[in-house]
């Protein structure tokens, strides 16, 4: 293992966990490894003077986001990716550093510089998501070339973007930009769906969304049109994707609201899918698998085959085992 990389797998720790880590790690030593001039470095790592890490230099925020938006319009063009005179291949080699250094001082923007940080955070999580789709990095993964899982950054951008208030304006670019992203390998959509209900702290926040996921289209069109760098695509297959995050994701807030009967009456409504079957596994596997809902698991079920749906073999077992788990009525 490089050092590099071990330094970015103890990023994630606190104190108090990296002080076990170190013990546990110099138990694992050989005894021949532990030598008087091993244990007189260690020594000298732990005096006072040595523990204190330098006092990190102030950010002037305006020359943070300046550099952000250079960065911003310089991958737009695929200058970090593709030989050219603007960005030396010795600075191209090494975006990935200069992305994750932007994203820490934008996450730790304060005062009045959060609304600005939550719109560029929300930018650059554009940025990586379109490299998912497209080249613009040398990378396979942006998201963890930078040091972050996708659903997480997408939360750190949304929870910056919404903790000053919750309009229908941020509302309406919280989930268009959650609806439309592109994931990276790693990333499933519905997790990033958790993240965005994860950051509406409270039922009027999720009322809000949940009304731009009600008018998705036309809320997709203002979002697209908006978007200056990395823009979306406009066909009929991509937009008949994001309308069934859209209805998703309202089931997801209602069930979060405690309105099941709401949210699964707007699925059965609206969700397209693949075909009658693959709609009823999805709800059922994916909405309604809280241990809470199994009355409503048991009813959709049943429903549904009353209408003449086949379920697959796993399904059905599942609902066996449901039935057989209910508490008999008194």
């Amino acid at each position: 293992m490089r050092i590099d990389e071990f330094r970015e797998l103890l990023r994630h720790y606190d104190a108090d966990r990296l002080r076990e880590i170190a013990a546990e790690l110099y138990k694992a030593l050989p005894k021949d490894k532990k030598t008087p001039e091993l244990d007189k470095t260690l020594r000298a790592f732990t005096k006072g003077s040595k523990l204190v890490a330098p006092r990190a230099a102030v950010v002037d925020f305006d020359e943070l986001a300046a550099q952000v938006e250079e960065f911003l319009e310089n991958a737009n063009e695929g200058l970090y990716f593709q030989p050219n005179r603007v960005i030396p291949k010795a600075r191209r080699t090494k975006w990935r550093f200069e992305a994750r250094r932007l994203i820490k001082g934008l996450i730790a923007a304060r005062g009045e510089d959060s609304e600005a940080a939550a719109q560029l955070l929300l930018q650059v999580y554009n940025m990586l998501s379109h490299a998912c789709a497209v080249y613009i990095f040398p990378t396979d993964s942006p998201f963890s070339a930078v040091g972050y899982r996708q659903s997480e950054l997408l939360g750190l951008a949304l929870e910056k973007l919404l903790s000053l208030g919750v309009t229908p304006e941020s509302a309406e670019l919280a989930v268009c930009t959650t609806l439309a992203s592109y994931e990276d390998r790693e990333t499933w959509h519905l997790s990033l769906l958790d993240s965005l209900v994860g950051a509406l702290k409270t039922n009027p926040a999720k009322e809000a969304a949940r009304e731009v996921a009600k008018g998705f289209p036309q809320a997709y069109e203002r979002y697209r049109q908006s978007r200056r760098l990395f823009r979306l695509a406009n066909d009929g297959w991509t937009l008949k994707g994001n309308r069934d995050r859209a209805v998703e994701l309202y089931l997801m807030l209602s069930l979060a609201l405690s309105e099941p009967d709401q949210g699964i009456a707007y699925y059965r409504r609206h969700y397209k899918g693949p075909h009658a079957e693959g709609k009823l596994y999805i709800l059922l596997s994916h909405f309604l698998n809280d241990p809470d809902l199994s009355d409503y698991w048991i009813r959709e079920y049943e429903s549904a085959v009353a209408a003449g749906t086949k379920p697959r073999d796993s399904i059905r077992q599942e609902y066996a085992a449901r039935l057989s788990a209910r508490p008999n009525p008194a």
